[in-house]
């Protein structure tokens, strides 16, 4: 009878021996997928902030072209307002000498 305890006490030490051996291996493993998920998280979020910036690039780019267009156009418009300002001074120039 002594060899049948001995046998059950032997058989649960290899139970609990196997059973600590297979929680710290699921653990590690948990862990290591665990890190695997963090690190795509990671990879993504930086992709994401990466378009981001760009994206933001693109739409400071758009915005200074606009303005530079604005501002074109009024110098152009200020440009023709000008010359017709000068035109209207040299045509009333010609009056005042001819009324003199």
């Amino acid at each position: 009878m002594d060899a049948n305890v001995l046998n059950i006490l032997l058989g649960l030490g290899v139970i609990l021996l196997l059973s600590y051996i297979g929680s710290r291996l699921f653990a590690k493993l948990q862990i290591e997928a665990d890190k695997e998920k963090i690190e795509t998280m990671l990879q993504e979020a930086k992709e994401k902030a990466k378009a981001i910036e760009l994206e933001a690039r693109d739409e400071a780019i758009r915005i200074k072209q606009q303005a530079e267009s604005e501002i074109g156009r009024r110098r152009a418009e200020l440009a023709r307002e000008d010359d017709r300002l000068q035109k209207r001074r040299d045509d009333l120039d010609k009056r005042f000498e001819r009324l003199e």
